[in-house]
């Protein structure tokens, strides 16, 4: 009987070590996971605050973005005029620059570049100016935007000889400052679509030129939006050139106009 009851007693003291023990490991998995849980409302949290700052940080630059914009569209608006009105003028202008943008893989001049160079030819032969320059990027072998807007305005009847081409002007910045050289201080007509001439009169005027635009028309282009989205940045980026005005990647000094 002795036995039995020494059995069950130690039956009883191994079951409520084991209950205990139980008890101890629960308690500290649910310590475990309250802390966890915490951490993970934590961890949340921070992404919380983090996304939100993006985001003030994003509309800040977004609305300083538009407030560049609409003052560089503010500034040079009044610059802007048809061809007809600069003939009326009654003043010549040293050169008129067409802006390049792309050239199919064949040659052909996309939409936007024809337009753009049957502009210039427009105003050129109000003969407001005796030199057409045709400014793009033509820097590869198998790419080039200059020879063919050439060509189109020779095809146009432009004389060869009045035709000026800069196969180096790899953006507006770039294409307004290598003319610096041949043309500060003097009066210009820059021609390419609206949405486009105000930010290249922004920077011709901080450059030093005397400068007027016309706006060649727009064609049907699906990416016209894109286009116009992409410009509210690239006034705020071309602002800051202007201002701080460096180099361009081909000086016109090593590869002059031709």
């Amino acid at each position: 009987m002795k036995k039995i009851l020494f059995r069950w007693a130690r039956f009883g003291k191994t079951l409520a070590k084991g209950l205990w023990k139980g008890l101890v490991c629960g308690g500290r998995f649910v310590r475990k996971q309250i802390t966890d849980l915490k951490k993970y409302k934590r961890f949340w949290r921070s992404v919380r605050i983090s996304l939100a700052i993006l985001l003030i940080l994003g509309t800040l630059v977004a609305a300083m973005a538009l407030c560049i914009s609409a003052a560089v569209v503010s500034y040079s608006a009044p610059r802007i005029l048809t061809s007809r009105e600069l003939q009326t003028m009654g003043t010549k202008v040293d050169c008129i620059v067409v802006l390049g943008c792309k050239v199919h893989d064949d040659g052909r001049l996309s939409n936007r570049l024809r337009d753009r160079v049957n502009t210039g030819v427009e105003v050129w032969n109000t003969g407001i100016s005796e030199i057409l320059l045709m400014s793009g990027d033509a820097r590869f072998e198998d790419y080039n935007e200059v020879v063919p807007m050439r060509d189109f305005a020779i095809a146009q009847g432009v004389p060869a000889e009045a035709v000026m081409i800069d196969p180096y002007g790899l953006s507006t910045y770039e294409s307004l400052f290598r003319m610096l050289e041949q043309y500060q201080g003097k009066r210009i007509v820059i021609v390419t679509q609206e949405y486009h001439l105000y930010r290249a009169l922004y920077i011709a005027d901080k450059l030093g030129y005397d400068a007027y635009g016309v706006a060649a028309p727009l064609s049907n282009d699906p990416k016209q939006l894109w286009y116009e989205g992409r410009e509210i940045l690239a006034r705020w980026k071309d602002v800051v050139y202007a201002l701080q005005q460096p180099l361009p990647t081909v000086p016109s000094g090593t590869e002059p106009m031709e």
